[in-house]
């Protein structure tokens, strides 16, 4: 059964139809053309809605040309991805910040259902698919209401907890290549090509250098290759982690006027516990901004995560390079941060 709902995605995302020039549209936040194309679309993503969020997952074949059959179904899949944040995007423009909350949750479980029971190489369409719903989600954050505060604080620790692990993966990934014994092809980089949205945002040395690391990571040695890849789960974790934490806080301040001194206080009222923040295996670093004098009220907040290098830069944000290189923390805001926005 789970086999079945699994292809029948992939069917249904075969019949995606996406403009060449969609990134430009989102980019322009050109509202008519976003329509049309979410028009288009209307079909393909009220059925992919009635299998996001079920036990769909994908039945591995111990068979060497199982690879490039899959690669399609990765492709697919991704390509629902796009239409589904640009649904999210328009839902942004237009201000219905109810239904880009909706959007950004299907992203995170399209991004679950891309990766469950598959290889490395779904787990990592899952990441991308994963930050573009966190993404979606972010941005409207300041305008949620109460109700979706609180579906979004119910949502976003469950769809977390469904998630295949990577060590789960790994192992998995270790089984079928000593089982299937796939044949060795020459690594083909257009596999993991950056999307017009992600290259438009960088320059020509940062898209070689992307290249470079998808090509170096095929000939480090396991212990680095594993260190690498625990690096990006990290990021989409933490960056989850981080949208869990902002709506708590959201949820507290509609509950009490004000913002906590401490991210203890979200316990037990808002949260069961305190999520960690994967980098560091503690709490994430929360500051909250105080305002007035004789009558003090926490009105904001600063809340991030130092990144991988675990030093805590003071509230200095970049773009995900500059995070890596431990030269700024981690926020929400992270995307805003690249070149160009």
């Amino acid at each position: 059964m789970s086999q079945t709902l699994y292809l029948r995605l992939v069917q249904i995302a075969a019949q995606v139809a996406v403009d060449d020039n969609y990134h430009d549209f989102m980019y322009r936040n050109d509202v008519a053309a976003l329509r049309r194309l979410v028009h288009q679309n209307r079909d393909v993503l009220a059925v992919a809605r009635t299998i996001l969020g079920r036990e769909c997952r994908i039945v591995l074949a111990y068979e060497p040309d199982f690879f490039s059959k899959h690669c399609e179904n990765m492709q697919h899949l991704r390509s629902l991805s796009i239409v589904f944040s640009v649904e999210g995007h328009l839902a942004y423009l237009e201000g219905r910040w109810t239904d880009a909350a909706r959007i950004g949750l299907d992203l995170l479980e399209l991004a679950n259902t891309t990766g469950r029971g598959g290889l490395l190489c779904d787990h990592m369409v899952g990441w991308s698919i994963a930050l573009s719903g966190i993404n979606s989600l972010r941005r409207c954050r300041t305008e949620y209401d109460e109700m979706t505060l609180a579906h979004l604080l119910e949502q976003l620790p469950q769809i977390e907890a469904n998630r295949d692990s990577l060590e789960a993966v790994l192992e998995r990934d270790r089984k079928w290549e000593q089982v299937a014994k796939p044949l060795e092809e020459p690594f083909d980089p257009t596999f993991l090509e950056l999307s017009a949205e992600e290259a438009q945002n960088m320059s020509e040395e940062e898209i070689a250098a992307y290249y470079e690391m998808i090509d170096l990571t095929l000939h480090m040695p396991d212990e680095d290759r594993f260190a690498m890849q625990l690096e990006l789960e990290n990021r989409v974790i933490a960056t989850w982690r981080l949208m869990t934490l902002d709506t708590a806080l959201r949820t507290y301040r509609a509950m009490t006027g004000t913002f906590p001194q401490q991210l203890a206080e979200l316990v037990p009222g808002v949260l069961p516990t305190v999520p960690c923040d994967p980098y560091t295996e503690s709490e994430f670093i929360y500051r909250p901004k105080w305002r007035g004098i004789f009558s003090r009220s926490i009105k904001n907040f600063l809340l991030y995560s130092p990144g991988p290098g675990q030093h805590d830069h003071g509230g200095t944000f970049g773009p995900y390079p500059q995070v890596a290189l431990d030269k700024a923390d981690l926020c929400l805001d992270e995307p805003d941060y690249w070149p160009g926005d």
